[in-house]
């Protein structure tokens, strides 16, 4: 079971929420191919948030990821298609449940 995650909320400004639907979709890719990233879930909850949980293998892949392109790319496209700053919480995976 992964030991830690990071919860991370957009909120897209009006008019830019196509454009936050596709990093969201795009970030996929990349999160795949970070070592120690054990699951990834994005879910949009109305039409201007989007939450994404990253879990990882320990603390050390989630630092990782933390640091890389990702959070970065994230935090870059902030002021132009985002209405606040991304909010990024570490959390503590307590279950996991995938069907195979």
């Amino acid at each position: 079971m992964p030991g830690v995650a990071l919860h991370i909320e957009l909120k897209a400004r009006t008019g830019q929420e196509a454009a936050v639907a596709r990093m969201v979709e795009d970030m996929r890719s990349v999160v795949a191919l970070e070592p120690g990233n054990v699951a990834w879930l994005a879910v949009r909850t109305d039409p201007q948030t989007f939450v994404i949980v990253d879990a990882f293998q320990d603390e050390t892949a989630r630092e990782a990821n933390r640091a890389g392109t990702v959070l970065q790319g994230v935090r870059d496209c902030a002021s132009d298609r985002l209405a606040a700053p991304p909010d990024i919480r570490e959390a503590d995976v307590v279950g996991d449940w995938t069907r195979s």
